[in-house]
């Protein structure tokens, strides 16, 4: 593959994380003003809007760098390896954007926010890893650890605002879990973001 092509490449999934991080970023700032009572409501329906598009914007950098590396033959992951993960990822990131939409409009948002935290953390937890996949198709595996390092994390983070969604669901403190859940899930986007970003501008600084 020529260097440009795949400078180009790593650009856009730079490009991705780094959309990611800004997202979590944004995402950590608006759950800590609902958690110190802010304006908790509309802080929930924005968060989920915000960790939604991160989601969906990395997945879309994801695919789009896939696609590109697809004809070339030369890699050692399966199709079935990336394009599931990509899909989640895309698919919670689209479905959390829509929930946090109608909690604004006010469509029973007691119901529906700890609903898009549960489809948020199970998007994070199904889709951990595509960054080191990524990586392998580019051929980099061995010469980056920064996004096997956020991997473990990621999952469990995303199993835990998973559980903290169920329990704001069932009624136990939703407003506060659900901002709780939101926090975690911005924090898990943030590091993952940040390092993936991180480490393939080193490499294109190469």
């Amino acid at each position: 593959m020529p260097a440009r092509e795949e400078g180009r490449m790593m650009a856009v999934l730079a490009g991705g994380s780094g959309l990611e991080a800004l997202g979590g970023l944004a995402a950590l700032v608006l759950s800590i003003l609902g958690l110190v009572g802010i304006a908790p409501a509309l802080m929930l329906g924005i968060a989920a809007i915000v960790i939604g598009a991160s989601l969906l914007a990395n997945g879309l950098a994801v695919a789009t760098d896939y696609a590109r590396l697809g004809g070339i033959g030369e890699t050692r992951v399966s199709v079935g390896e990336i394009g599931g993960g990509v899909t989640l990822q895309v698919l919670s990131g689209i479905a959390a954007v829509v929930l946090g939409v109608l909690s604004l409009l006010a469509v029973i948002p007691g119901a529906l926010l700890p609903i898009a935290a549960i489809v948020i953390g199970a998007g994070q937890t199904l889709s951990a890893g595509l960054p080191e996949r990524m990586a392998d198709l580019h051929s980099l595996a061995e010469r980056t650890t920064a996004p096997t390092g956020a991997t473990g994390p990621q999952m469990l983070i995303g199993l835990g605002v998973i559980v903290l969604g169920i329990l704001a669901l069932v009624g136990v403190a939703p407003a506060v879990l659900t901002l709780v859940a939101f926090l975690a899930a911005s924090v898990s986007l943030l590091l993952s973001g940040v390092a993936v970003t991180g480490a393939m501008a080193r490499l294109l600084g190469r």
